[in-house]
């Protein structure tokens, strides 16, 4: 059964509007017909000859057929119209609390409303767009504050959870995914959508060592290891959690000073996009690794498809040229052809 919504009547006053002559509908000058004004005569061409307005058009002459000519009738006075309006589209706002007087106020907009309220409720509520809450719930009404309040300040974060919350809250996927880059700095992340704060995540020492031995072992053959197709985990010991190429960024990153973790710039947290080389080889960004290893292969420029085929073979990057290496100190885009610099 649909359900069934309130209606106001409203009046709504038409406003007559005025004819080319300037005068308005009901004016006794204007609703007399031609014979009764003296003198007054319309002939094509004559500089009266707009009164007609044939479709807009006053290049014509006459009326279209079948179409009287355009004129302004007026006399009695017409009840003002009434419209069905919805309750929805009005907001009840207290004029008299003693006394339970309410006006109603039409509020299109969602962020008009935020204000609105903002105004009305200040002293018994905390707001900061887009969130409403209760004084003293989190410390600042941040979405991240708030986001972490609602999963329970977790020491375990799971990013389908935190969607969720995103979900329930309405929040824009452009504030959700910032926020979350926020929320995760304060946790390391063990697999493609769980998280453990630092002080939880424990890897015996030997562990480590182990899986040290095996990368320093690995780049002794080559300048670093991608982790966008790492997949030698049978190499790694246990380590009471399930290997993957984030957790071992993380292990990296929390335990094995030797070595550093490069990063592209633009972020994408549903994919690995990461590299591991030895901090003496003193890289510090995305496109200098991608410099480094394109002149130590021979290289000095190449076309767009042969560079993108270049990035792929090695590991470098998915199925397209990240713009941050255009964009680089390193190379230069001329003519479709990625020089370096």
């Amino acid at each position: 059964m649909m359900p069934v919504h309130k209606v106001l009547e409203i009046e709504k006053k038409v406003i007559k509007k005025k004819s080319i002559s300037g005068q308005k509908p009901g004016n006794d000058e204007a609703e007399k017909s031609d014979s009764e004004v003296e003198g007054y005569h319309k002939e094509p061409g004559g500089e009266d000859e707009e009164w007609f307005h044939p479709g807009g058009k006053t290049d014509e002459r006459s009326p279209k057929d079948g179409q009287e000519a355009h004129t302004e009738t007026g006399g009695d006075e017409k009840r003002p119209q009434k419209e069905e309006v919805s309750l929805k589209k009005f907001v009840p706002v207290c004029v008299d609390k003693n006394s339970g007087m309410y006006v109603f106020m039409i509020v299109p907009m969602p962020m008009q409303l935020f204000y609105l309220c903002s105004k009305i409720y200040k002293n018994q509520y905390e707001f900061r767009h887009p969130n409403i809450g209760k004084p003293g719930l989190v410390d600042t009404l941040t979405i991240k504050e708030v986001a972490l309040y609602l999963l329970g300040n977790p020491t375990k974060l799971s990013y389908t959870k935190y969607l969720e919350i995103v979900e329930r809250m309405k929040w824009t996927s452009v504030s959700a995914s910032s926020t979350f880059y926020k929320i995760e700095d304060g946790y390391c992340r063990i697999s493609e959508d769980e998280y453990l704060t630092e002080d939880l995540l424990f890897v015996d020492e030997s562990a480590i060592n182990m899986v040290k031995k095996f990368l320093l072992k690995a780049l002794e053959e080559k300048e670093y290891i991608s982790l966008l197709d790492f997949d030698d985990f049978s190499e790694l010991p246990e380590i009471g959690y399930e290997w993957n190429a984030f957790l071992l960024e993380t292990i990296v990153t929390k335990y094995i000073s030797e070595l550093k973790i490069i990063s592209p710039d633009y972020k994408d947290r549903r994919y690995q996009r990461s590299f591991i080389v030895m901090c003496d080889l003193g890289i510090e960004s995305y496109s200098e690794l991608v410099a480094y290893v394109f002149k130590n292969n021979g290289y000095i420029s190449l076309s767009e498809g042969r560079f993108l085929s270049f990035l792929v073979v090695n590991g470098l990057a998915y199925k397209m040229i990240p713009k941050e290496i255009g964009n680089s100190e390193y190379f230069k885009v001329e003519k479709e052809y990625y020089v370096l610099i």
